[in-house]
């Protein structure tokens, strides 16, 4: 028996043509190519400050401009220019990224993050930095500035020096540009110090010496503080700096200086028994006599601490002033030669007659007589009138005038007590007050006054013996 082959049935494969299988390698390719370049491109930066994203920028050159443009802003007028502390970069993004910023958004960002600064020159003052100017010649221009602002500008003097009290030098510093200071508010800060401002208004009669002194500030210290003031005149509502100064250096100045000065003349005093009692006559005038002298003086600020006298020569010698004083004394019980029209009001030595006298060192007219008294002798009225004042008038202190008539008028001053009112009718040496020392009186006495119209007249000549 043969053996019985069976045959499978067979399974066609179909065969792409050459044209057709390049074809789909080609499309296979394309994907792959949009994939990687969907993925591996870069669409954005991140910008870094110390390695902490900030910001995102389309371009790399955007991050450089914006540095190039905030190093312009803030380090202008600064000779060193600036630059910042942070360390800035910027990454490639593949893929997405978020918005990304430019132009004004960008400055304020960066700004925000960096801290700029900039090499300036730190005013040291023993040894101290205390501010800080953009060069060593700002600061010295400064300090010149200073001097010359208290350097003795007065006509005749010789300049020996103008130094200043405290150390001063120059250092090297980092420093915020905002810190730094032009060579007007480096004087201003080094003549009156960090002390707060306050402001004063200008009023009606203010000037810069009542200002001063009602603050507790010196001329100088107000100007310092004030300079925009080219002149001592000042306008109502104007506003000032007041500021108590205390200075971070002080200048001293020392000079030499002549002058003239006149040499007051003494007074001579002689007894003259001719003249009464508290008057005086120049029997020759005095003449003021002159010097030259020369002074070696020292200023603090402006202001005068130490005077010497170096050298002093005499120019012409004063001639004295040879005063006659009154010794005659007039007794009131021995009668006064007058009308006697009046009544002695009070018996006792007249101290001083009506006229000229010096009083407490000063010359002066005596418009009635000083009749000494004790305090509490009893004073009465010179004639028969009526009271139109009694009580305290200033210098006077308590007085009393009586009314007679005929424009005849007399007052009763010092008194220690008045007895009486006005209005009341006293008649002749009635009791009307009591002796005193009130008012400008220097001891216990009655001045007592006559006057006829209006006008003083002495009272000798109404007064009775």
């Amino acid at each position: 028996m043969q053996p019985i082959t069976r045959h499978l049935p067979s399974k066609k494969i179909r065969l792409l043509k050459p044209t057709q299988g390049l074809k789909v390698l080609a499309v296979l390719l394309t994907m792959v190519v949009l994939v990687w370049g969907w993925f591996g491109r870069v669409g954005a930066y991140a910008v870094l400050v110390d390695g902490e994203q900030v910001a995102v920028v389309a371009a790399a050159g955007e991050v450089e401009e914006a540095l190039r443009t905030l190093d312009a802003l803030k380090g202008e007028s600064l000779p060193q220019g600036v630059t910042h502390r942070e360390e800035v970069s910027v990454q490639p993004l593949r893929g997405g990224s978020p918005e990304p910023v430019q132009g004004e958004a960008l400055l304020q960002i960066l700004a925000s993050r960096l801290t700029f600064v900039t090499q300036a020159v730190g005013i040291a003052i023993n040894g101290e930095v205390k501010l800080m100017v953009a060069s060593e010649q700002d600061g010295q221009a400064a300090i010149q500035q200073l001097k010359d602002t208290y350097k003795p500008q007065m006509d005749g003097i010789a300049l020996e020096s103008l130094e200043l009290e405290e150390e001063v030098s120059f250092e090297t510093v980092e420093a915020d540009p905002a810190d730094i200071m032009d060579v007007a508010q480096a004087v201003q800060i080094l003549a009156s110090g960090f002390g707060k401002v306050e402001k004063y208004t200008v009023r009606q009669g203010d000037s810069l010496w009542t200002i001063a002194r009602n603050h507790n500030l010196a001329i100088q210290e107000l100007l310092n503080a004030n300079p925009q003031l080219t002149s001592d005149r000042l306008s109502i509502g104007q506003e000032l700096n007041l500021v108590k100064a205390e200075p971070l250096v002080n200048v001293v100045a020392t000079y030499r200086r002549t002058v003239t000065e006149y040499v007051p003349f003494p007074v001579k005093v002689i007894n003259d028994n001719k003249l009464y009692r508290g008057q005086e006559r120049v029997q020759q005038r005095g003449v003021e006599g002159k010097k030259e002298v020369q002074y070696r003086i020292t200023e603090r600020n402006g202001l005068r601490v130490n005077r010497d006298v170096l050298a002093e020569k005499v120019l012409a010698e004063p001639i004295p002033k040879v005063v006659a004083r009154g010794t005659m004394v007039i007794l009131a019980s021995r009668g006064g030669g007058g009308s006697g029209e009046l009544d002695w009001p009070l018996r006792g030595t007249i101290t001083s007659p009506f006229g000229y006298r010096i009083f407490r060192g000063t010359r002066e007219f005596h418009r009635g007589i000083d009749i000494d008294g004790n305090t509490g002798e009893p004073v009465k009225s010179a004639a028969a009138g009526t009271v139109i004042f009694a009580g305290w008038l200033g210098n006077y202190g308590n007085r009393i005038v009586l009314d007679h008539g005929d424009g005849l008028q007399t007052a009763y001053n010092h008194l220690s007590a008045i007895k009486v009112k006005v209005g009341d009718k006293v008649a002749r040496q009635e009791i009307i007050g009591l002796v005193g020392s009130t008012g400008r009186s220097t001891g216990s006495h009655l001045d007592f006054e006559v006057t006829v119209n209006g006008e003083f007249r002495n009272p000798l000549d109404y007064l009775g013996r």
